[in-house]
């Protein structure tokens, strides 16, 4: 009986065994599709999506990024994954505070460990619809608590040290999608 009892128990521990390698995918079937990135584009979307416009200020040689993501439905920081742009947060505020888009400014310029100062500087945070009027107006909620619609456009100007809030220098374009 013993030995019997301890073959089932051998027996259970290995399906329970399977079920968790089923359960995690570890033990994946080529019936499953495939998971596919988030489509995008560079430039503003023309059709269904979202655009991002990320500007890095009047000091810095770098052009501005415009970038399409595609069918997206989310909030104003997962945008930056849908368009492959990376984004940094504070180590206070990990994902409600931008510090750094696309590695700028650079770590030794700001670590990110608090919200930058002014004598710093830091990103603000743009966006524009098509039922606005087609311009840049300032966010005031930051990128995670904002959801925006297809169609809209969001927009990030890194402000120098010093400098007053402007808008990005790129004139945002938006949509209407279909309903």
């Amino acid at each position: 009986m013993r030995i019997s009892l301890r073959g089932v128990l051998i027996a259970l521990v290995g399906l329970v065994a399977i079920g968790g390698l089923i359960s995690t995918g570890a033990l994946s079937t080529a019936s499953k599709s495939p998971v596919t990135a988030p489509a995008k584009s560079s430039g503003f979307c023309s059709s269904e999506g979202v655009s991002l416009v990320i500007d890095y200020g009047s000091k810095s040689d770098k052009k501005p990024v415009i970038s399409c993501g595609f069918s997206f439905s989310g909030n104003g920081w997962e945008l930056f994954s849908a368009t492959e742009q990376m984004v940094e947060g504070t180590t206070e505020y990990p994902v409600g505070f931008v510090c750094r888009i696309n590695h700028f400014p650079s770590a030794t310029e700001q670590p990110c460990t608090s919200t930058p100062t002014g004598t710093q500087g830091s990103w603000a945070y743009y966006y524009a619809t098509v039922e606005l009027g087609n311009h840049w107006l300032f966010s005031a909620a930051g990128a995670s608590m904002r959801k925006p619609k297809c169609g809209d456009a969001d927009g990030w100007v890194f402000l120098n040290p010093g400098e007053k809030t402007h808008q990005p220098s790129v004139d945002p374009i938006t949509h209407s999608c279909q309903q």
